[in-house]
Formats: C-alpha cells, sequence, structure tokens
C-alpha cells in the first residue's frame, strides 16, 4: 500500500473549503427582504406584542435608520439633499447589524418601513458581486497548457489547469461597494491588472522591429531579419507558461483581497 501523501490531502481540503466559502457568498448568502406594515404587524402578534408599534419604538427605529444612513460615504451634495453610498466593508457589517435591530423591532410606521426596504436595498446592491478578473487569462491559459502538453507529450496535468481557472474565476467576483469606491475613487472599478499585463506582453510583440535589407541599385527587398518578433514571441510565451502553471496562486490573491479584505 503507497504512503498517503497528507499534505496533498491538507491542501486540496483547504481549496475545498474556500470554494464552499465563496459558493456561500455567491449563492447562498442571505439577503435582506422587503417587508410591509402589515408584516411587522404579524409578527409583532406572533411575538405576542402589541399589534402597533409605540411611538417610542417607532422613534427608536427612525433614529437607528438615521444613524445608518448617516455612517455611509458622501458621494454628492445638492443644496437641498445629500447622497451617500456604502464604500467600505465595515459600512456594510454595521448597517446590517443596525437594520437587524430595527427588523426586530418591527416598526409600523408606513414612513419608517418604507425606508427600511430603501436602505436594506442599498445593502443587498452593495452585498451583490460581478466577476472582476481577466478575461484575457481565462482564454489564454488553456490555450497555453494545450500547446505545452502537446509539446511534452503529457495531459497528466488537466486537473490541475482546470481547477486552477475553475478557482481563478470564482475568486475574481468582487463585492459591488468595493467597485464603487474605486470608481469614486477615479479609478477603473472593473480593471484587471492580469489583462493589462497580458496586452502588454502581446504588445510586445505587435511592437517589435522588422529590419529590411534593400539592394542600394534596385531598391528591392534582398532579405528581412525578423529576429526580434521571434524573441518577442519566445519570451511571451514562456511567460504565460509560468502564469499558466501560477494561476492558482493569483486565484488565491484573488480571494484573499475579494472574500476577505475587500479592497
Amino acid at each position: 500500500m503507497e504512503d498517503i501523501n497528507w499534505g496533498a490531502i491538507g491542501i486540496l481540503i483547504i481549496f475545498l473549503a474556500m470554494t464552499g466559502h465563496i459558493l456561500y457568498e455567491l449563492f447562498f448568502k442571505k439577503k435582506f427582504k422587503s417587508y410591509t406594515v402589515n408584516d411587522f404587524r404579524e409578527l409583532r402578534i406572533s411575538n405576542g406584542e402589541q399589534e402597533y408599534a409605540s411611538k417610542e419604538e417607532n422613534e427608536e427605529a427612525e433614529n437607528i435608520l438615521k444613524s445608518v444612513f448617516d455612517s455611509w460615504t458622501v458621494v454628492d451634495t445638492t443644496q437641498d439633499e445629500e447622497f451617500r453610498d456604502l464604500h467600505k466593508s465595515k459600512q456594510v457589517k454595521k448597517s446590517t447589524e443596525l437594520l437587524n435591530t430595527v427588523i426586530s423591532v418591527c416598526p409600523t410606521d408606513e414612513h419608517i418601513v418604507n425606508r427600511l426596504n430603501e436602505l436594506s436595498n442599498a445593502v443587498n446592491l452593495a452585498n451583490k458581486r460581478e466577476f472582476n478578473g481577466s478575461i484575457k487569462l481565462i482564454i489564454i491559459v488553456p490555450i497555453v497548457f494545450a500547446l505545452f502538453s502537446f509539446m511534452s507529450g503529457s495531459w497528466s496535468s488537466v486537473p490541475y489547469f482546470a481547477g486552477s481557472i475553475i478557482f481563478y474565476v470564482l475568486s475574481s467576483f468582487t463585492p459591488l461597494f468595493v467597485i464603487n469606491r474605486k470608481r469614486f475613487k477615479g479609478h477603473d472599478g472593473k480593471g484587471s491588472f492580469m489583462s493589462s499585463f497580458i496586452g502588454g506582453l502581446f504588445g510586445t510583440i505587435a511592437a517589435a522591429k522588422t529590419v529590411k535589407y534593400i539592394n542600394k541599385d534596385t531598391n528591392e527587398v534582398v532579405d528581412t531579419d525578423n529576429s526580434e518578433t521571434w524573441w518577442a514571441m519566445g519570451f511571451t510565451f514562456v511567460i504565460l507558461v509560468l502564469i499558466s502553471f501560477f494561476v492558482v496562486f493569483i486565484a488565491l490573491i484573488n480571494y484573499i483581497r475579494n472574500y476577505w479584505l475587500n479592497f
């Protein structure tokens, strides 16, 4: 019986746990639902409370909602109104906590319930995720892998490359509040470094010079030197092979950025 590779099993378990976390965030994380006054009336009755909230309870809920909105980042102002948005993870977490407190109060003032729904929808939208990875990387890596495997005569790395690409895609979904924060600061909120890097590699090929040797008597091209182009193509291929092998580490960085640090 062969020895069990506990290290490989441990790494696999870690990556499965990270994938499970990603899938939870993408598909199963609880969102705020919309409430009506009747919903809260029924909740209060089922909790053994008075059907309608007291003046003090409604005022408490209204004050909490005001503190939620005031904690957000100011993005624009007019003479009569101030516009705010969620830009930080701590804002989202604190707002979620306070909105749940308002829900537990069960206000029955229609204006307060409508405001609760407005702020809850804003938090739901802030938590929504959009793909923020490199489409170029997703296209290039399988092509490079196929070429490399064909030249080496071995396709044993298919599970590794397939798993790496899948993990990269899943790890590249960024919360909308992070994208909005970058755009507010004047950056391209959905710009991908890897897309720019890969584009730069192919740019070196396009910028490579072709030297032509011309007969001074006839002005005919007698020879050409494309060595710079071939060098650029070889360099680009080597770098893309390295990226293909290390895409799992790029995905790991994306996972930490998008699902833990949120920057």
